[in-house]
């Protein structure tokens, strides 16, 4: 199954983790320097919760933007969200734009992702795919 994997910033892989460390330690400075024990659990309890989702996305592979496909059809995930699969069969279109990816399946569905990011060659390997056919 080919799959090209977009560059993405290390603030969007890891934004989830900075807000962690930082509500923690606004949590801990209520602790230690107010009289607000309460407003200190609150924070650490946030801060616990945004760890939780950093780590979920990072096992289950949502911490990377990536279109991979096969003869059967295509896989397109993005940063924080489960990955969208799509059959040959049920897509009315794709388009490869300068700028962007557009699936489109069904009357309501389908995805758009932004290309900008992915290397030259892995933009090659799409066009030579996808470029000038309605679905395969």
């Amino acid at each position: 199954m080919p799959k090209v994997v977009k560059k993405i910033s290390v603030w969007r892989k890891h934004h989830n983790l900075f807000f962690s460390f930082l509500w923690f330690a606004v949590g801990l400075s209520y602790i230690l320097v107010s009289d607000k024990l309460v407003f200190g659990i609150i924070y650490i309890l946030l801060a616990a919760s945004y760890l939780f989702l950093h780590l979920s996305n990072k096992t289950k592979g949502r911490d990377q933007e990536f279109v991979s496909w096969d003869e059967e059809g295509i896989k397109i995930g993005k940063v924080g969200v489960k990955p969208l699969e799509y059959s040959f069969t049920d897509i009315q279109n794709i388009s490869l734009t300068a700028n962007n990816l557009i699936v489109k399946s069904g009357a309501a569905a389908g995805t758009m992702l932004e290309l900008k990011g992915f290397t030259s060659e892995d933009l090659d390997r799409l066009k030579s795919r996808f470029a000038s056919e309605a679905v395969a």
